[in-house]
């Protein structure tokens, strides 16, 4: 998928391989961080049956020990696509919504949508700037979401709800009211 894995610290973190992304991995700078187009197609596994195990070969060409690996995943999700009932077009943009309803009492929604596969946080600040509550930490796959934000158990005020993926970060006002 691709060739090199770093080098003098350069290593990958936080990088998802996509086909259909317009960056090439190879024109990012350490570390690589979002998605990437890999040299090799994934959508054709080089021509191989995508069904069975999978092998992650880590190596180091370098004499001397030149570095500890500390830890690693994997994760292949190969889906075949037989049947499309729906025409449901995936996000060409980041977008947090404000909040519905705001005011809210006790509870509110947050839509927000992502063009690509990303590691997603979306935490909930007091007026002060300290954070109350994260409501997502994962990674998520491109699309559209809605994550319910229940205040019951904190005081009638001004919040913010911060959404990160990647290197989008945006900040919004919500209001609630008991």
């Amino acid at each position: 998928m691709f060739y090199q894995s770093g080098g003098n610290g350069e290593n990958f973190l936080g990088t998802f391989l996509n086909d259909e992304t317009n960056f090439p991995l190879m024109s990012g700078e350490a570390p690589f961080r979002g998605s990437f187009q890999p040299i090799r197609p994934l959508s054709k596994f080089n021509g191989q049956d995508p069904d069975g195990y999978w092998n992650l070969r880590i190596y180091d060409r370098t004499a001397g020990n030149t570095g500890t690996l500390q830890a690693w995943s994997l994760t292949l999700l190969y889906q075949s696509v037989t049947d499309v009932k729906d025409d449901i077009s995936l996000p060409s943009d980041y977008m947090l919504s404000q909040n519905f309803p705001n005011p809210f009492n006790p509870s509110t929604t947050i839509r927000y949508h992502l063009p690509e596969h990303l590691l997603v946080t979306i935490k909930i600040f007091n007026i002060l700037g300290l954070e109350v509550v994260t409501l997502v930490n994962e990674e998520k796959p491109a699309g559209r979401y809605d994550v319910e934000f229940d205040a019951s158990n904190l005081s009638s005020g001004i919040y913010f709800y911060r959404l990160q993926a990647g290197n989008f970060v945006v900040t919004k006002k919500m209001i609630f009211l008991r």
